[in-house]
Order: structure tokens, then C-alpha cells, then sequence
């Protein structure tokens, strides 16, 4: 058998070629391993960079927040609620507020007249075993009207609150609460449950009915207590930290408000009972009211954010892509949100400061807003109108101050005051303004009465024009200014003097005012509470359907009318 020789050559070739091989894997694998190396560098310094970013931003969140812990100021949901729930000595008002609400609550439901379910026949039979008021506000349309209320109303709230009056008795000897302290968990942000607001305003409507049928009854002292009452259960909410707890506050106070304009045009309170509205319709500390808002609005923002950061479910919002949810989180995307959270509403709470009820500052940095923070363009919109809402109040108040003054004025000298001069110090220790513009507030005396007004949230004096234009399907209706927090009318009080033949508004505002009537006598809700008493009283005809005039539609004339100047209480 004949082996196989290699020669030399081949032999150096094969050697070679393996030297080769070796060295392209060795080439290869340093490849690799500065590939290797340097991934891991890049890895390395990323994590680095990113431990960095994030101690960076820490820094900023630490730096952001620390002047709110320095004061202990809230910054979470947690620190809200304990804030809250901090025990007091004394007695809590809700102790004594929820059996009523309870109660009251039961009558109104058991009583209730849906006016959308009924046919006719079915209102005039449901007027003859219900409560008498669907609304309980309905009563006082008849003094906007200027029309003598009939006397099955006066036998109805008669009858109806006969049947509540142990629970009248008790709201209206509501004794000195220290502290008020409503069952609420407000560590569960945005679904909070707060069931006793809707009970203060059934309570507060309820007081305002006993109101009115003590004003008309000329019982100045049953009048009195209910307000006093009224006052009570808005001041049970003075602590609440929330924004809708604050403005139903806000609501209460102003129906107080409401309810003294319409008593003084009765002229059935003396000195020592006018002294005692005066100290009801002081203004509330607003500034610390909203204060005290933007305190658990912002601590509910960071709430969710930190929510967000742990992705947890968060129904209330439907859930979010979980990639998202770990972008912001390490990206530091949320870390950025808490400082822009901190800075907006340091922005809102400095504009309250300056007295920028506009929120200029915090409004521009909202719209500037960037998209990547989700929880806070989630959450959070305009505050604009729930400022205007505690600027309006405030307003109103005001006005109410001085008219109270000048109420006292007419009951000891039977005539109305030339100047607001003669005022001071007898009955005003000094002059009511305007928080938004600091202007003192316009005394405007006429032959049917007086108005007190200051020019509102657009700072245009209207010479207390109370009525504003909107444009609507059906045409154009007018709407007291007073009425909504977002319109930009004169802010008013008016009294008319006793026997006036007609409403000071009347006098002054001669078709604007008939305009409003006529509104208010084609309102349908209106139409269908006259039906309600339809089976009761005879219809009855409009006492000032002599001011309508549909051919007179030229609200330019209107504007221009020639009318006395008011003069400003400054």
C-alpha cells in the first residue's frame, strides 16, 4: 500500500494558512471584545448619566418642595386628610348637622313632584298632597316679578314647613361649633365622596323658604335666625379643603346675600337687627378660602403622579400604555411634572397675592403646559371662573355692607343719605371696595330707591346695569349679571323704598328691566310651576305687562338712554 507524501511546500502553505485562521480569530475576538467593552462603557456611562439626571432632579424636587415643608404646608393627599381629621376640643357641627340632613332629606324625597314625568291633570292633582316647591327658590319669582304672592302659597309653605318644623328648630338653634369635621377620605383624591354638600344646600334652601315667608309675614326675628342658621352651615365647611367644598360655601354665603336683598325692599328690620346682617354678610376671608384650595388641588396632582410612577391601575382615568408609564418614569419625566407642578400653582397662589384674580401667570404657564405630563393635563384646567366666583362674592358682599348702612341711614332720618359721607362713622366704620380693582363701591339714589354696585369682574362701569345680552337659539334674552359668576355686569344691590309704585330696577333700567320681565314670564320652568298651581288659584295677570313692548328692540337706544349719574362712595 502506497502512502500519501506532502511535500514541503504544501506543508508551509497548511502552516501558514492555520497562522492565518488563528489570527482572524484573534482579531475577531478583539473585535468582540472592544465591542463588548465599549457597549459596556456606553452602558455604563448611561446609567451613570442617568443616576446623574435623577440625583439632578431630586435635587430640583427637593429644592421645589422644601419651602412648603419648611412651613408644613401639604404636599400629599395623606398630610390633606390628617390635616383634616386633626381631633379638637369641643363640638363638631356635623355631630349636630347629619340627623337633620337625614331627616329633611327623607321629607323632600317622600314629597318631591317630578314636573318632566306629569301631564297637566297629574300637576293639579299632585298641588293638593305635596310639598308646594319643586325649586325653593320659586317663591322669591314672585317678588322678581313685583307681583303679590297668592295666598295658597302663603297656606303651602305654611303647611309644608309646619310638617319640617322640629327640624326647623333645631338648624335655627344650632349651638357655637369649635371645629367642623365631616366624614371624609380625602386620601382618595378626585373620588372623594363629599354626600354632605348636597345636604347643606337642601338644608340652605329649606332656611331660605322660612325666610321668605317670614319677610312677608313681617316676622323680622324668625327672618333673622334662619340667617343666622344659613351662615352656620356655610361656615361648617370653612375648613374643607376641597374646591367644590369651598364654592358651595361660596354659594351659601351668597344666598344669604340674596335673601337680605329681597328682605330690605320689605323695610321690616330695625337698627340692632340691620347690625346683626351687617356682621352675617361680612366677607369671608377669600384669599385664604383659595389658598386653601390650590393647597389639595396640587396635592392631588403630585398624588396621582406618584401613582403614575408606580404604575398602578388608575380607573379614573381609564388606564395608561405601560411603555408610557415607564418613559416617565425613567426618563424623569415625572420628576420634571412635580416641579411644574410646584411652580404653577406658586404662580396662582402669587397672582392671589398681588390680587390677580385673572391668574394671568398661572394660566399662561397651564397653556404652556407640555404634553408628556399627562397627570397634570389630565387633572387640572382654568381656575379662572372659580376665582370670579370668590371675587363676585366678595363683590356682593361689599354691596350688601354699604346697603345695610344705608338701610340704617333711612330708618333713623326717613329719607336716603345725599352722600356716602354721611355714613361714616355712624354706621361705617369705613367704606366697602372692590378687592379686585380696590375702588369703593357706587351709591346710586333714586325716587323708588337705592342701588349700591361696583363695575365687576370687566371693570367697565355701567352705572349698575345689572343685565346682560346673550345670544341664543331662540334670539337674544336677558339675564341678571347677578345671577352668574361668569357674567361681566355691573355687580348690584338694589332696594326699593316702601310704597314705590315700581322696582328701583324699573326706574332706571326702564327697558332692560321690562325685557328681563318678559324673559322671565315666557320661562317655561315657569310656565309649568304656574300649571303646578293651576288647580289652586286663578291665573293671574302680569303686573307689568304694561312695560313689554316687542316693537321696541333697539338696545342701542337702550344703552343711551339718558339716566342720573350715580355717585361713587369714594
Amino acid at each position: 500500500m502506497q502512502s500519501k507524501t506532502t511535500s514541503p511546500q504544501e506543508s508551509t502553505d497548511a502552516s501558514s494558512q492555520s497562522k492565518s485562521d488563528k489570527k482572524s480569530k484573534s482579531r475577531l475576538y478583539r473585535v468582540l471584545r472592544f465591542c463588548i467593552i465599549f457597549i459596556a462603557c456606553n452602558i455604563l456611562l448611561v446609567i451613570i448619566a442617568i443616576f446623574a439626571w435623577h440625583n439632578h432632579l431630586n435635587n430640583k424636587v427637593a429644592q421645589a418642595f422644601a419651602p412648603y415643608q419648611s412651613k408644613n404646608i401639604p404636599l400629599n393627599l395623606q398630610q390633606i386628610d390628617d390635616n383634616y381629621q386633626t381631633p379638637f376640643t369641643g363640638f363638631n357641627a356635623p355631630d349636630h348637622y347629619l340627623p337633620i340632613f337625614h331627616q329633611l332629606q327623607k321629607i323632600h324625597t317622600d314629597n318631591d313632584v317630578d314636573l318632566e314625568d306629569l301631564s297637566d291633570q297629574e300637576l293639579i292633582d299632585a298641588t293638593r298632597k305635596a310639598a308646594p316647591f319643586v325649586d325653593y327658590i320659586v317663591p322669591t319669582d314672585w317678588h322678581t316679578r313685583n307681583i303679590t304672592p297668592p295666598d295658597y302659597l302663603y297656606a303651602a309653605s305654611h303647611a309644608y314647613l309646619q310638617n319640617i318644623q322640629p327640624h326647623l328648630d333645631k338648624l335655627t338653634n344650632t349651638p357655637q361649633f369649635a371645629g367642623s369635621r365631616y366624614s371624609a377620605d380625602f386620601t382618595l383624591g378626585i373620588q372623594t365622596k363629599l354626600p354632605h354638600l348636597g345636604s347643606i344646600r337642601h338644608a340652605t334652601k329649606t332656611l331660605s323658604l322660612m325666610h321668605w315667608l317670614a319677610v312677608y309675614e313681617n316676622r323680622p326675628n324668625d327672618s333673622v335666625n334662619a340667617l343666622v342658621a344659613i351662615h352656620k352651615l356655610a361656615e361648617s365647611l370653612k375648613d374643607e379643603p376641597m374646591f367644590i367644598s369651598q364654592l358651595i360655601r361660596i354659594a351659601v354665603h351668597s344666598k344669604i346675600i340674596d335673601n337680605i336683598e329681597f328682605a330690605l325692599s320689605r323695610h321690616i328690620y330695625n337698627d340692632a337687627q340691620l347690625q346683626q346682617l351687617q356682621q352675617l354678610t361680612q366677607s369671608i376671608d377669600i384669599k385664604a378660602a383659595i389658598n386653601l384650595c390650590f393647597t389639595a388641588e396640587r396635592a392631588t396632582v403630585l398624588h396621582y403622579i406618584n401613582l403614575f410612577d408606580q404604575a398602578k391601575p388608575l380607573e379614573a382615568f381609564g388606564g395608561f400604555n405601560i411603555f408610557r408609564i415607564i418613559l416617565n418614569k425613567y426618563s424623569g419625566i415625572s420628576k420634571l411634572e412635580r416641579i411644574y407642578v410646584i411652580d404653577l400653582f406658586g404662580k396662582a397662589e402669587s397672582n392671589i397675592k398681588n390680587n390677580n384674580w385673572q391668574l394671568t401667570d398661572y394660566e399662561q404657564k397651564l397653556r404652556d403646559l407640555p404634553n408628556s405630563f399627562l397627570m397634570t393635563g389630565s387633572l387640572l384646567s382654568s381656575f379662572t371662573s372659580g376665582s370670579n366666583t370668590f371675587t363676585r362674592y366678595h363683590q356682593y358682599a361689599q354691596t350688601a355692607q354699604l346697603a345695610l348702612a344705608v338701610e340704617r341711614y333711612y330708618l333713623a332720618h326717613r329719607q336716603l343719605p345725599t352722600s356716602t359721607d354721611n355714613l361714616i362713622p355712624t354706621y361705617l366704620t369705613q367704606l366697602p371696595s372692590d378687592l379686585s380693582t380696590g375702588a369703593h363701591c357706587f351709591y346710586r339714589p333714586a325716587s323708588t330707591g337705592f342701588i349700591i354696585y361696583t363695575p365687576g369682574n370687566d371693570r367697565v362701569d355701567n352705572e349698575g346695569q345689572p343685565f346682560y345680552t346673550k345670544s341664543t337659539y331662540a334670539g337674544d334674552m336677558f339675564i341678571p349679571g347677578q345671577g352668574s359668576p361668569y357674567t361681566n355686569t355691573d355687580r348690584i344691590f338694589a332696594v326699593t323704598l316702601p310704597d314705590a309704585p315700581q322696582n328701583i330696577l324699573a326706574e332706571l333700567f326702564p327697558k332692560q328691566y321690562a325685557k328681563y320681565m318678559k324673559h322671565i314670564e315666557n320661562d317655561k320652568e315657569l310656565i309649568k310651576y304656574n300649571n303646578y298651581l293651576k288647580g289652586i288659584i286663578e291665573p293671574q295677570t302680569s303686573s307689568f305687562s304694561y312695560l313689554l313692548n316687542d316693537d321696541e328692540d333697539d338696545e342701542a337706544k337702550e344703552e343711551n338712554q339718558t339716566e342720573p349719574k350715580p355717585e361713587n362712595a369714594n
